[in-house]
């Protein structure tokens, strides 16, 4: 027999049989043996040395312990097994070996696997590992209430499996199971741990690594936390373990048999300082959990309380499991990172009075406290409750960060606030495929918001939000400014819990802001009471804005319900800083404002931008500026309408001195839909501005200006339809019509002074019929005194197609535009149909007007060419660029004496390719065109002379009375036949690809001929030229035309008499021999010098004679006879053909003596207007 003991003294009390065995063995002297080789012969006497490797061969791995048998030998085997795991450490004598302790039946008392043993052999007792299992059904440990029931202090590790741990109890940490700082413990499948009492860790206290896989931990109790668990080590939970009681489908209480693990404090299920792991079996490694942690009871997290005290930035991760059923929250998460990815947190409750718990009835689900950063990415989170706040989600303090970018929140409710997320404090993140149940509010306090920190991907609404304080400019979302810095496309992804209020961008675009309308009506009251609302509105928009002075920022609306009867204001006080926007806008069509002629009906004094939608303003009246709306802000941005029909605006029946509907001083815009009509300026000494006058910038996106009127009485320019009135203020017109509008003096659709006008899209000024603008002096449509006036742009250096029109207008200079020293650029559209009593049917440039056109610019003359350009005196059009019409571009009118070959009426960089879009008409009733050569200087196509020099030949005469139509203004020439006109003609165009075909009474006609001094023979002629090009406008003048003369009327004055004695003279002046003037005495002179006669004679032409001879002149004496010679010492006839152009005649004088008044001398001079042939 061989026996082996843990010692040699057989009085040791502790002494430890460690195995035994029989057996016979031939033992040779001397022999030393590792081997046995089997049976032999006996032998009596002799030596025999057994060595350690020997006896490890025949070692027990699998050692039997029991409390069942209490005279057991304690050979570890199962007829004799040791009575405590203690005693069996010192079988443990291999750190190469795994060992199983197997508890046969039940083992009895506080058990305890020491420090001893350790895995790298240094210790008194060795393994690589260790079990603790049962060896049947119904094994157990059982501490009988003497301390904790088992004690695990060695870092060999322990794997527990099919073993009941229970009896526990301890005033210290871990009832159950007990894991020191080294241990390492996976706690396996059929191990229950229940039943155990301790201050921390009823079932399980670890401060080691605890790995539960498996088996249940149940009706554990701590006075303090971790009812199932309290673990400051490392603990991963996989596969089927349980904490709690999974057969469970409503939440535990506080009451006795209605919770499975309790703790007093903290953490019913599960209590962690360190770091805590479910669905992990490695820090980095997921392991499905299928189990979790049910229906625990504490007063603070009933599930899981993990908490960092030591702030070492300890982590709870959880990816699969989950945590049900548990009383007074399911989670608490403070003072490290807590990651979900997976797993469910249902069916737990937060409904613990106050007096029990300071963070009673918030958090259902999930408690972030202090210092927690949580991300959650993925898994449930449902069914949760809190009497009060955050049945999924409660964040509690400033430093808890929660960002959610994945996951389930749905189905959990609150008393009060935050179904699926509370907040008191701390921040709250969303991105990524982020949802949280329509039917699960986020609750924001006071200065709290969610903020964007990525892309969101989640079906819409990912939140719907409920903050603290229904204010107005309450903001509830914002963006992190970093990974996304515009919130504009992310106001569709949330939602507000409350009917009548909305979601709007801030200003820079960073932020989501609600509000909601403030209805004022004229039934409500302006006490500081008043909520505002559409059952108990205010009085007037004064008061609504003062609703908002404590804002910061947001867009605002206030509603008006019904007709204010007063004059309204919107006051400086509100700033940019209090909104970012205000909207007034009608609940109907009737809403308004009507002022009862008892001054500005709205005036505007913000900062902040305006819009007025769905409204009408009328009958303000003021002897000042704006009876409708008076924008008195340079800052100010006021916009009416929002281009739709149901948000026009109607500005009618006001009137002011200046600005009837609106006077504008910052920046105006009107939109589709707004009509601002039948108002008017006058009953001032500056009226202007019957619709709109603008001192600052006013932008016409479309809508109407009609109908409106100024009446000037004594200083005023006018401008029936909008008045521009200083160099600093700007007129956009992009659309819309101006039409119907009049005024007694400048602009009846626009005046211009000194500022800027700029007009495009598809505005039109004027239109057919009733729909033109009149002035009853000048500019039509548009009167610009200095200033600029761009037509194709929407900035002084920025074209934009006009495809609208001036058209209709009328006035008595100017029926389209009148330009007084001003820049008129036309880039685009066309002016048309317009008329002018007196001058500029089109346009009328006056003054230092520059007027400039390229493009498609088209000022189209009607068919009675009324709708010209009439250029004062050395005015041209500036061609400043090619025109893209090949059709006539402008007919222009000049002043009668410059209606002569060599005017120039063009300049420009583009006038030699583009002289020939333009005509030049005569200005009186005998319309006829010069044309524009390639220098911008007037050319006559067809010339008539006598001989050189072109002359103008104009007839509408009959062939009885030739005469009465005919006029000729014709050069001196000597001796020509005028019965013979010659005639040239010349094509202008010929560089820009016209040809030209000529005709001459009704002959074969001339092709691309010039014509150069054709004779007409006397008589009438017709002249026929027509100027073709392709895809251009054909050019054909005619002329009727009659060559020979037959009468001519000379106008003789300024007859000059000197050098003689007034009293004896008497004289007269004879055209062939026929008296035409006299003077009988001296009575006819009142001076002797310088005296003007004027007379005239129409003489028949006779081929035979002198048409007009020397006149002749006499002296006479006193006594009325004559001499009886005429003064004729340098005798000369003057023909017809002199005559004709001659512009002084002389006659040369002569002496005369008579009673002593010798050498007495008359010069007679005469000068004539020109002499006129019919």
């Amino acid at each position: 027999m061989f026996s082996f003991y843990n010692t040699e003294s057989a009085s040791d009390g502790n002494r430890i049989l460690l195995y035994e065995f029989r057996e016979s063995v031939h033992v040779c002297k001397s022999l030393v043996t590792d081997s046995w080789f089997g049976s032999s012969a006996y032998i009596t006497d002799g030596k025999c040395v057994v060595t350690d490797d020997l006896v490890k061969k025949f070692a027990l791995s699998r050692i039997y312990v029991s409390s069942r048998k209490e005279d057991s030998r304690e050979t570890g085997t199962r007829a004799e097994p040791y009575k405590s795991i203690a005693r069996a450490m010192g079988a443990l004598m291999d750190s190469e070996t795994d060992y199983t302790i197997l508890v046969d039946g039940e083992l009895a008392g506080a058990q305890e696997i020491p420090a001893s043993l350790k895995k790298d052999g240094s210790g008194a007792y060795k393994a690589k590992k260790l079990s603790i299992k049962g060896a049947g059904a119904g094994a157990k440990i059982d501490g009988n209430k003497e301390g904790t029931a088992l004690t695990i202090e060695t870092d060999v590790p322990v794997t527990i499996e099919n073993i009941t741990i229970t009896g526990g109890e301890t005033a210290g940490n871990g009832g159950g199971i007990y894991l020191a700082s080294a241990s390492s413990v996976t706690i396996s499948e059929n191990t229950e741990i229940i039943s155990n009492d301790a201050k921390d860790g009823g079932g399980i206290f670890n401060a080691g690594t605890l790995y539960l896989c498996g088996g249940v931990i149940s009706k554990n109790t701590a006075s303090n936390c971790g009812g199932g668990v309290y673990s400051t080590g490392t603990m991963f939970m996989y596969g089927s373990a349980v904490i709690g009681d999974s057969s469970k489908t409503t939440a535990a209480t506080k009451d006795e048999s209605c919770y499975s693990n309790k703790a007093t404090v903290k953490g019913g299920g599960i209590c962690s300082t360190g770091n805590l792991y479910l669905g992990f079996s490695s820090a980095d490694t997921e392991a499905v959990l299928t189990g979790g942690v049910y229906y625990n009871y504490a007063k603070n997290s009933g599930g899981i309380h993990q908490q960092d005290t030591s702030h070492s930035n300890k982590v709870f991760k959880f990816s699969s499991g989950s945590v049900s059923y548990n009383a007074e929250r399911g989670m608490y998460v403070g003072y490290g990172k807590f990651t979900m990815t997976g797993g469910t947190v249902s069916g737990n409750t937060a409904l613990q009075p106050e007096e029990e718990n300071e963070d009673s009835f918030r958090g259902g689900g999930i408690y972030v406290g202090a210092d927690c950063t949580a991300l959650i990415s993925g898994g449930k989170i449902t069914s949760n409750e809190a009497a009060v706040k955050g049945g999924g989600i409660f964040i509690a303090q400033s430093s808890s960060i929660v960002t959610i970018e994945g996951g389930t929140i749905s189905g959990n409710t609150a008393g009060s606030y935050g179904s699926g997320i509370s907040m008191d404090n701390g921040s709250l993140k969303m991105q990524g495929g982020a949802k949280i149940d329509s039917s699960n509010d986020v609750y924001l306090p006071s200065g709290k918001v969610i903020t964007i920190t990525g892309e969101l991907t989640g079906e819409a609404p990912i939140a719907t939000i409920t903050p603290a304080a229904w204010k107005r400019g309450t903001t509830i979302v914002q963006v992190d400014g970093e990974t996304v810095t515009d919130a504009t496309d992310f106001a569709g992804c949330f939602a507000i819990t409350q009917d009548g209020w909305d979601k709007c961008i801030s200003g820079d675009k960073k932020s989501i802001y609600i509000t909601a309308p403030i209805y004022v009506a004229p039934n409500g009251d302006d006490g500081e009471s008043t909520p505002g609302t559409r059952a108990n509105p205010f009085k007037t928009i004064k008061r609504g804005v003062k609703e908002l002075l404590n804002a910061v920022g947001g867009e605002y609306t206030i509603l008006v319900d019904g007709k204010l009867v007063e004059v309204q204001e919107i006051p400086s006080d509100l700033t940019k800083s209090m909104a970012d926007s205000l909207t007034i806008k009608g609940t109907s069509g009737t809403s308004m404002i009507d002022a009862n002629n008892n001054g500005s009906a709205l005036t505007i004094s913000t900062e902040v931008p305006v819009k007025i939608v769905n409204f009408t303003i009328k009958n303000g009246k003021t002897d000042s500026k704006g009876g409708g709306i008076y924008i008195d802000e340079k800052k100010a941005d006021v916009t009416l309408g929002d281009g739709t029909v149901s948000g026009g605006v109607l500005i009618t029946a006001n009137e002011a001195q200046e600005g009837g509907g609106i006077y504008n001083k910052g920046k105006l815009t009107i939109k589709y839909g707004v009509n601002i009509t039948s108002n008017s300026a006058k009953d001032g000494s500056h009226s202007q501005g019957g619709g709109v006058c603008n001192e600052g910038t006013f932008v016409m996106e479309d809508g109407a200006i009609s109908s409106n009127s100024t009446e000037v009485t004594t200083d005023g320019y006018g401008g029936g339809g909008i008045a521009n009135i200083s160099a600093a203020s700007s007129v956009y017109i992009l659309g819309g019509a101006i039409a119907r509008n009049s005024t007694t003096k400048y602009g009846g659709g626009l005046l211009n002074y000194q500022g800027k006008i700029f007009v495009s899209g598809n505005a039109t000024i004027g239109g057919s019929g009733t729909d033109k603008n009149t002035a009853d002096d000048r500019g039509g449509g548009i009167y610009s005194e200095g200033g600029y006036c761009y037509l194709g742009y929407d900035g002084a250096n920025s074209e934009k197609e006009w495809t609208g029109k001036i058209a209709g207008n009328t006035a008595v200079k100017g029926g389209g535009i009148y330009s007084s020293s001003a820049v008129i650029t036309m880039n685009s559209g066309s002016i048309e149909s317009n008329t002018a009593d007196e001058k500029g049917g089109a346009v009328y440039g006056g003054d230092a007007t520059n007027l400039k056109m390229s493009g498609s610019a088209v000022i189209l003359p009607d068919n009675e060419q009324k709708n010209d350009v009439y250029l004062e005196h050395e005015k041209t059009i500036t061609v400043s660029g090619s025109l893209e019409s090949e059709n006539l571009a402008a007919l222009i009118t000049i002043p009668e004496a410059d209606y002569t070959a060599g005017t120039q009426v063009l300049d420009g960089d583009a006038i030699a390719d583009e002289c020939y879009k333009f005509r030049v008409r005569k200005p009186d009733s005998k319309p006829e065109m010069l044309f524009v050569g390639s220098d911008g200087k007037l050319v006559p196509i067809i010339g008539f002379s006598n001989g050189a020099n072109y002359g103008t030949v104009t007839n509408t005469g009959t062939e009885e009375n030739p005469g009465d139509g005919l006029e000729y203004d014709v050069y001196k020439y000597s001796y020509i036949d005028y019965r013979n006109i010659k005639m040239s003609i010349v094509n202008p165009y010929e560089n820009v690809g016209y040809s030209m075909e000529v005709t001459i009474d009704d002959e074969t006609p001339s092709l691309n001929t010039n014509i150069n001094d054709e004779v007409l023979e006397d008589g009438f002629h017709t002249i026929q030229v027509k100027l073709e090009k392709s895809g251009a406008e054909t050019m054909e003048i005619t002329k009727r035309v009659y060559a020979g003369i037959r009468k001519v009327k000379i106008t003789l004055y300024d007859a000059e008499i000197k050098n003689f004695s007034k009293d004896y003279f008497k004289g007269g002046v004879y055209i062939n021999g026929r008296e035409v003037r006299r003077w009988n005495d001296w009575s006819d002179f009142s001076d002797t010098h310088f005296n003007t006669y004027s007379f005239s004679e129409t003489l028949d032409k006779k081929d035979s004679d002198f048409i007009c001879s020397t006149a002749d002149a006499y002296m006479a004496s006193s006594s009325g006879g004559r001499s009886s010679t005429p003064l004729r010492d340098a005798y000369r006839e003057y023909k017809l053909s002199d005559l004709i152009g001659i512009g002084y005649i002389e006659m040369n004088s002569g002496t005369y003596n008579n009673g002593g008044h010798a050498s007495d001398t008359l010069t007679l001079a005469m000068w004539y207007t020109k002499a006129n042939a019919e």
